[in-house]
């Protein structure tokens, strides 16, 4: 069964303790991926939910003015549910969920993350997947006073889900998946734009395996001599 990107989500608020939107997911074999940027670097993430349920943190990244994360969650509620994003304390924050069909039903196989200094316009890092055709789903981010991509550039195979802009009280925030990825090992996401935004910035990625196929049930007949 292939990995299929299935839907995508986004919001934004400035002062918050707390983001909450909507996402609809549907199909079999679901996982739910959520990358979170808090604006600034006095507060953290204190959790995820989707449709109530806890969602697990795989990776987090801190650069000079911003804070990134993200979040998983297999076998997530079919329909129209709400991503609730929780921080310690009033602060900006970003969210971006995208939903996967045909993935394995356990947490992530492999994360990494990496960052841009202030001025320097693309971040690039790798991460090492661990089974043929797992997707990775990466979330990049800016922080105060950062409003404009401009034109942004993936790397390659790259395929932007969502992404928030123009807020300089809450920075901005791309998510983007790749795959299939064959054959397994490290590899390389990408990302570089044109825009008025030059402060550092953080990306962090995780991978998620394809979900095994179903096995192939056969009816023995007898053999007669």
């Amino acid at each position: 069964m292939a990995i299929v990107f299935n839907a995508s989500a986004k919001s934004k608020a400035s002062a918050v303790t707390s983001l909450t939107f909507a996402h609809s997911s549907s199909g079999s074999n679901r996982v739910l991926l959520v990358g979170a940027h808090l604006q600034g670097t006095a507060q953290t993430v204190t959790g995820v939910t989707y449709n109530s349920v806890a969602m697990t943190q795989e990776v987090t990244r801190t650069a000079a003015n911003t804070v990134g994360y993200v979040f998983s969650l297999s076998a997530p509620s079919a329909g129209s549910n709400n991503v609730v994003i929780s921080a310690s304390g009033a602060t900006g924050i970003n969210g971006i969920s995208v939903s996967l069909t045909g993935a394995t039903q356990s947490t992530a196989e492999a994360t990494n993350s990496g960052q841009n200094s202030a001025g320097v316009k693309s971040v690039s890092y790798s991460v090492v997947t661990v089974t043929d055709n797992a997707w990775i789903f990466n979330f990049w981010s800016a922080g105060f006073g950062d409003t404009d991509f401009g034109v942004d550039t993936l790397g390659a195979s790259q395929i932007k889900r969502e992404e928030t802009d123009g807020d300089p009280q809450v920075g901005l925030s791309i998510g983007d998946t790749k795959g299939p990825i064959t054959p397994a090992g490290a590899s390389t996401v990408s990302v570089s734009w044109d825009g008025a935004n030059s402060g550092a910035g953080n990306v962090q990625g995780c991978s998620v395996a394809m979900a095994a196929a179903a096995a192939v049930r056969r009816r023995a007949f007898p053999i007669w001599l």
